[in-house]
């Protein structure tokens, strides 16, 4: 996301790095859902886990 927000800020076209930020964050968010619903004792370590990503 940074490197969008930069682009973004340049005045460069950033369409490509929103699309591609979007793509990370769905395969990030799908499994850090599976694992609160299911162990919710391991859902603060998957959340920081899924943050540092």
């Amino acid at each position: 996301m940074s490197v969008r927000e930069e682009s973004r800020l340049s005045g460069e076209d950033w369409s490509a790095a929103r699309t591609e930020s979007h793509l990370t964050r769905s395969a990030i968010t799908g499994p850090l859902l599976r694992v609160q619903l299911l162990l919710p004792a391991l859902a603060p370590a998957a959340q920081t886990a899924a943050q540092a990503a």
